[in-house]
């Protein structure tokens, strides 16, 4: 796993509900394809990431050389790991921004916030694969 260099608080933000913001702007911007992290049994969506043109899996903590290796780094998911599988999801069924009404907004300046470092985040995440 290549680890992404983004601070314990970034990280966290995007760990708490917000990592299709990533994914959707990683898609955006580079046509990466959206893999959900799914619920088996339940149908929903847990983790959404994206798979580079090189293979290589992509969140917020960094760069997976496959797909079912984040399975190992969400506490939920590798608990029980035969209740969840990373399959490819559809861009409507990840897009979830008009939901993103949360209570305690994680960025100080809400939604805009957020998508901003979303696309900070895509442009280094697609300058190190190009390295890789």
């Amino acid at each position: 796993m290549v680890r992404s260099p983004f601070s314990k608080e970034v990280v966290g933000k995007f760990r708490q509900g917000i990592c299709h913001l990533l994914a959707l702007e990683l898609h955006r911007q580079h046509d990466w394809p959206l893999y959900g992290v799914i619920w088996q049994g339940k149908g929903g969506i847990w983790h959404v990431l994206n798979q580079t043109e090189t293979g290589m899996y992509i969140d917020v903590l960094g760069a997976y050389y496959e797909k079912d290796s984040v399975l190992n780094y969400y506490p939920p998911v590798c608990n029980h790991p035969n209740t969840f599988v990373v399959e490819p999801v559809e861009k409507p069924r990840v897009d979830l921004d008009e939901r993103m009404d949360l209570e305690e907004p994680l960025f100080e300046s809400g939604k805009e916030e957020a998508k901003q470092t979303a696309k900070r985040l895509s442009n280094w995440f697609y300058n190190k694969v190009l390295e890789e």
